[in-house]
């Protein structure tokens, strides 16, 4: 082995590792002897960028696309670091040019349709996957690609046909984890799928992972005493900003001190930061990891080197996940909460927490995790500090009804559009408000409008929103709505309690699924099970007889707020005592056979 590939071996194992500083070192050292290494040049810029060195990464990148102008990686590497360094138009020029020297390049294809969707350009990110998709002929397309299709389509609210892509995706690639594994997420989308089969092929996933990988547990030495003080790990890439945040804030805070030391392990992958909300998040653990360019071995032994006795994942199958690193089982017990609405299908997670409205007990434990039913509800809602006043219903001075919808394009599916419309059909003044990322697209916005023309809504009863600049903003916003719709089957969280918190009602449907149950969780902790509709039908008889009902729109928007407050859903306290007390069961649970064991000894 040459010195160059010996330096270039050494560094990307110190970077597997986190040894970021002395993994630079290397390679600057080696380049110092081999100074057009195309190779050692990319390794450094990609390093360069990962520590947010972004410019300083450019110069090498550019030297090694210079040195190889046919190289796809150095192209596509260079890509990133334009991203890095803030040069959007130069990113999407080294992402084509990578495109034109390996037409399909997967990677390539992925960085050049998230810039289109960061422009919120979303038919044209859709255009560049499938202009990739049919790239090369007579060879299977690229799984990255197939993925990525299946994304932009299901964020534009067509979860039915990424799923069938997804499935023939399978069928072309039947030992992709990454295809099953998007596959599994998507379907919790879909309507008119069965949850079973969606539960199973979530199983299927997990079992395919741990054959193809050969993958055997980690062995953990923690002390087996059950009533000890215990180490609790949190592992997110959505430690910021994001939906998961309002619901893992107060449970940090709230901790019992003497009885829990708190570690959080945040994986920012994507092109996600660290921001103000991370800043927060951070002052309530006792130990802060940041694990981004970490590799799921390293992060494994991390995590048992921490001695942890209970791993938290909050991120499920979702963007950013670590999945590797739960299938090596760092820690006696993992548990999945919060971040996704099934099993994650990984052989080694012991539990998944929920409570009794979401999954009941009549159900089938499906899969390999077992269900830990807290009581009320499983989830706590930190409000925002900043979150302007209810005010008034707006239809007492616009003289017609607002019924309205926050809720992320791809959970919109053809049941809900449905729903929806026959709901505003039986309140003849009433419109509908939809606020969305998607609707910044005008391609998009009118893929909506026709959904909802053609179940006998015209445009001027329909107003579709894009974000907003804040979270007051957004919430603000809610002063138009008198009414919430809730999506099926996946039900809003976030969504819904913002909606609550600003005085408006939600009106929910039941299913049989855990994410179309959430929504029913969330109107039982405030005591609005009265909202919560068994199906179709009744979906539209509750919506529209409340939507008619001015007297008592007002006297929820008077009252839902402190309601809220004061309900097991903003109950920060009471809500830790019930997940640390689940803890220590399933603490228990796993000291119990190593403490008999020992007696037998």
């Amino acid at each position: 082995m040459s010195e160059t590939d010996q330096a270039f071996k050494t560094a990307m194992a110190q970077r597997g590792q986190g040894r970021m500083d002395e993994a630079l070192g290397v390679l600057q050292e080696a380049l110092k002897d081999d100074p057009d290494s195309p190779r050692l040049l990319h390794a450094l810029g990609g390093m360069l960028v990962e520590t947010g060195r972004a410019d300083e990464g450019l110069v090498h990148l550019n030297r090694a696309a210079g040195i190889e102008p046919d190289n796809p990686l150095y192209h596509k590497a260079l890509g990133d670091a334009c991203i890095g360094a803030g040069d959007l138009d130069g990113a999407e020029r080294a992402f084509r040019r990578a495109l034109e020297v390996s037409p399909g390049y997967g990677l390539a294809a992925v960085g050049l349709a998230n810039l289109q969707i960061g422009r919120d350009n979303y038919p044209e990110a859709e255009r560049i996957y499938e202009q990739a998709l049919t790239a090369r002929p007579g060879q299977n397309p690229d799984p990255m690609v197939i993925c990525g299709l299946a994304k932009a389509m299901l964020v534009t609210g067509r979860a039915g046909a990424a799923a069938e892509l997804l499935r023939n995706g399978v069928r072309a690639w039947p030992g992709s984890p990454d295809i099953r594994a998007s596959l599994c997420m998507t379907l919790n989308y879909a309507d008119n799928v069965d949850p079973n089969a969606v539960v199973l092929e979530h199983v299927r996933l997990g079992q395919m992972a741990k054959a193809m990988f050969s993958i055997e547990p980690m062995e953990v030495a923690n002390d087996p005493d059950p009533e000890r003080p215990l180490k609790v790990g949190y592992l997110s890439p959505d430690f910021r900003t994001h939906s998961v945040a309002f619901f893992v804030e107060s449970l940090l805070r709230c901790h019992d001190r003497e009885r829990f030391e708190i570690y959080c392990y945040a994986s920012f992958i994507g092109g996600h930061k660290p921001d103000e909300t991370t800043d927060r998040l951070r002052a309530l653990a006792d130990h802060w990891r940041h694990v981004d360019v970490v590799s799921d071995p390293a992060l494994a032994q991390m995590i048992r080197d921490d001695g942890i006795d209970l791993l938290v994942d909050l991120s499920g199958l979702t963007s950013g996940c670590r999945l590797m690193a739960l299938h090596l089982k760092p820690a006696p017990v993992l548990v999945g909460f919060i971040g996704y609405p099934n099993i994650s299908g990984i052989p080694t997670m012991d539990y998944r927490i929920v409570d009794e409205v979401t999954d009941p007990r009549d159900r089938p434990n499906m899969g390999g995790e077992r269900l830990v039913r807290v009581p009320d509800c499983f989830l706590c809602y930190t409000p925002p500090p900043d979150a302007p006043e209810a005010g008034t219903p707006p239809c007492a001075e616009r003289g017609e009804v607002t019924f309205g919808s926050f809720n992320i394009a791809m959970k919109i599916t053809p049941t809900t559009c449905r729903m929806w419309a026959n709901a505003l059909l039986q309140v003849p003044l009433s419109r509908l408000i939809l606020k969305s990322r998607g609707f910044a697209n005008a391609v998009t916005r009118e893929r909506c409008r026709e959904r909802f023309a053609k179940r006998g809504l015209g445009e001027d009863r329909v107003e579709l929103l894009a974000m907003t600049p804040s979270v007051a903003e957004h919430l603000d916003l809610y002063r138009r709505i008198d009414v919430a719709l809730d999506t099926w089957p996946y039900n809003g969280t976030t969504t819904s309690c913002e909606a609550m918190w600003m005085g408006v009602p939600v009106v929910t449907r039941r299913g049989v699924a855990h994410a179309s149950r959430v929504g029913a969780s969330l109107l039982h902790a405030v005591g609005l099970d009265e909202l919560v509709a068994r199906n179709e039908e009744d979906f539209v008889r509750i919506a529209a007889d409340l939507g008619s009902d001015e007297d008592r729109l007002a006297g929820l928007r008077s009252g839902l707020r402190s309601r809220m407050a004061q309900s097991p859903l903003c109950d920060g306290t009471g809500h830790a005592r019930r997940i640390e007390g689940a803890y220590r069961e399933m603490w228990r649970n796993w000291c119990s056979p190593r403490l008999a064991a020992g007696r037998g000894g």
